[in-house]
């Protein structure tokens, strides 16, 4: 897609603590403008996960626990997550598109801030899934 060198350096930045989280993740999208869909499936479907992550999904699901991802990128991201840990459910931030072309703008829905905002005066949330004997199972 010619765009890694730019988006590495802005990740680098945010892990760096230059930048936060949701601004570099705005910063990242405006360099994939232009890319089609189908050229951001096909990224999504490349990305391989950490070393152990399908086997701890495949025991927690040995176990009947309910597996839901939680991603800060797009939903083509989680989706191709979705299928390759056979997980529940997922949620994710959202890309725009008009005539299949990434616009460049995107929907927020998991962050730090997003977090805050929808969930003042409830529960503290995370990437849990409640087993069938009420355990909690962190993923």
């Amino acid at each position: 897609m010619g765009k890694e060198a730019e988006v590495a350096a802005i990740t680098r930045e945010g892990i760096d603590g230059r930048i936060d989280w949701e601004q570099g993740f705005r910063l990242r999208a405006a360099h994939l403008r232009g890319l089609t869909r189908a050229q951001i499936l096909r990224a999504a479907r490349e990305l391989r996960p950490m070393p152990g992550a399908k086997d701890f999904v495949a025991w927690l699901k040995a176990r009947s626990t309910k597996v839901v991802l939680v991603t800060g990128g797009p939903r083509e991201v989680a989706e191709s997550a979705l299928a390759l840990f056979n997980a529940d459910t997922v949620f994710s931030n959202e890309f725009h598109y008009e005539d299949g072309v990434f616009t460049g703008d995107v929907t927020i829905y998991v962050s730090r801030a997003a977090r805050a905002r929808s969930c003042v005066n409830s529960r503290p949330s995370g990437a849990f899934g409640r087993t069938r004997s009420s355990r909690w199972a962190t993923a």
